[in-house]
């Protein structure tokens, strides 16, 4: 059978995808670093010494976005506050379904621009590979653009204490 040993944490199974691509599910490791990532295709009896490196890093995890709106257009610069996070190419960050560049800042922080999205509220979720996303399902709320269509009274004294009601469009409490 086919296997893939990824160091000294284990020999899982493989499949053959095509005939020059194995699939196969890297198994828990202890700690981050390289391992190297050998191939049997004879039970187990005898393994490749190839050298290629697969890396373990920890699994990003978010733990809140500053802001947490913003308009259905996109564009907003948004910080992503957690832990896990690696300065990597494939740093990415998916708003619902749409993904996003991010840009590292530190191991606790990664900056992601909200892409274009109707209108609701989204999962929020970092990748340090492009692959695994994380599950934290920190929320971000794509909004309608606010609209003022009219204020009343339309003036009021320097002293201020006027209450004044505003009319508008794409409103929302809190």
């Amino acid at each position: 059978g086919l296997l893939c040993r990824f160091g000294a944490y284990g020999v899982v199974a493989a499949s053959l995808a095509e005939s020059h691509r194995l699939q196969c599910t890297a198994p828990e490791a202890s700690a981050r670093g390289l391992v190297a990532l050998e191939v049997s295709v004879n039970g187990g009896s005898d393994f490749s010494r190839s050298g290629v490196a697969f890396r373990y890093e920890l699994t990003p995890v978010p733990h809140r976005a500053a802001p947490t709106t913003g308009p259905p257009l996109g564009g907003t610069l948004v910080s992503v506050h957690g832990s896990g996070f690696s300065n990597s190419l494939l740093l990415a960050c998916r708003f619902g379904a749409v993904e996003s560049v991010a840009v590292f800042v530190s191991s606790t922080v990664v900056n992601c621009t909200a892409p274009p999205h109707s209108a609701g509220v989204v999962a929020l979720e970092v990748t340090t590979n492009g692959v695994d996303f994380s599950a934290a399902n920190v929320s971000y709320v794509f909004v309608s653009l606010v609209r003022v269509l009219a204020v009343l009274p339309k003036t009021g004294p320097t002293a201020g204490s006027t209450n004044v009601s505003v009319v508008g469009t794409g409103l929302l409490p809190g």
